[in-house]
């Protein structure tokens, strides 16, 4: 499942914060100009959190309540 997002980076502090691994990235993909990451959920789904590449995409972000 892929998940659109604001800031890679962010989801991927928050996840980490959380003690939930990542199994992949995050990383920049060129060729289509955004970054991604890889993370299961509970049930072992992949989720990949993708974001635009460009660095307007760090500004803030509302919180967002990740249960793990």
């Amino acid at each position: 499942m892929k998940a659109h997002v604001r800031s890679i980076l962010m989801v991927v502090s928050q996840v980490r914060d959380l003690d939930v691994a990542l199994i992949g990235g995050p990383m920049e993909v060129a060729a289509i100009g955004q970054r991604i990451a890889f993370i299961t959920d509970n049930l072992g789904n992949i989720i990949e959190p993708a974001g635009r590449q460009d660095r307007s995409a760090l500004r803030p972000f509302p919180q967002v309540a990740i249960r793990p």
